[in-house]
């Protein structure tokens, strides 16, 4: 009967640890998303001259320009709307500043479709995904497919600012 008790006692203790540490971790969670509720209600401001991933992440801005013709296309997918693109695409700034802006979803069919073009004024949140690692494949430039946003890359291949 040592056996059984004892191996039934360890049973416990790993899950009473198990579940601690998920309980923590909520709160962590909750944390995170109050922090990033709290940004987001700060008042829309030009994008900056400089900006850090640390300090302006999610921070509110607004900017007038005009989007590049060119285009990345991020391959997702969105539940019951099904396969399609993330538009990833160059805004040019009055200022003559450029930057990526993703345009949103778009379903898979209207992948060639052209794009509302034209001075624009545009309200966001500077944004620093971390999507990719060591198992997302490498972008199919011919096709124009990315398998995730990859902001150094994608400023490069768009010759923007990597925001």
């Amino acid at each position: 009967m040592i056996f059984p008790v004892l191996l039934g006692l360890s049973g416990l203790a790993l899950l009473l640890y198990l579940g601690f540490w998920q309980i923590k971790r909520l709160e962590w969670k909750e944390n995170i998303i109050e922090e990033i509720e709290i940004k987001l209600q700060n008042p829309v401001v030009s994008v900056p001259e400089t900006f850090s991933e640390d300090k302006s992440q999610y921070l509110p801005v607004a900017a007038s320009g005009i989007f590049d013709s060119r285009e990345l296309h991020v391959l997702t997918s969105i539940k019951r709307l099904g396969p399609g693109f993330r538009i990833i695409s160059r805004f040019i700034s009055e200022d003559g500043r450029s930057f990526l802006v993703d345009r949103g979803f778009i379903p898979e069919e209207e992948k060639t479709n052209s794009r509302p073009a034209g001075f624009v004024n545009i309200e966001g949140n500077l944004f620093w995904p971390n999507e990719t690692d060591f198992f997302t494949p490498d972008a199919n430039k011919n096709s124009n497919i990315w398998f995730a946003r990859d902001i150094e890359l994608m400023s490069k291949e768009l010759e923007t600012d990597p925001v």
